[in-house]
């Protein structure tokens, strides 16, 4: 399923997660994944939102800088190889994932997928 990813660029520092995070709260916009990654002191933080509008705004007001990217956000199943298929899927269509990030409890587990083509891999993952 397509989503919409929003990256916020920031110093990479104690309580930066927090006041991104707690900006987003204070507006009623639940983060339903996030992944975060820092190097020589400055950090991004990718999340898919319940309310992105809302979010930006939020953000925005907060001083944030971010970007939006379409991604896709993939259900998959708890068993050993998923991961291996879906980069296979992708991969015999000529596609390149440019980054992954996900998680999983006992049956129930997901992957956000940064691809150049967001509406494309959704169709190839869905056959």
């Amino acid at each position: 399923m397509k989503q919409f990813e929003l990256s916020v660029e920031v110093d990479s520092k104690p309580g930066v997660m927090a006041a991104v995070c707690g900006t987003l709260a204070s507006e009623q916009v639940s983060i339903r994944s996030f992944s975060a990654n820092a190097d020589g002191g400055k950090g991004i933080i990718r999340m898919v939102v319940s309310h992105r509008d809302r979010a930006k705004e939020a953000l925005e007001a907060a001083g944030y800088t971010w970007t939006e990217r379409e991604v896709v956000f993939l259900q998959i199943p708890d068993w050993v190889g998923v991961a291996a298929e879906v980069a296979k899927k992708l991969a015999e269509a000529g596609m390149d994932i440019q980054y992954i990030y996900g998680g999983c409890v006992p049956g129930n587990c997901f992957a956000v997928l940064g691809v150049e083509d967001a509406a494309k891999a959704d169709e190839v993952l869905s056959k």
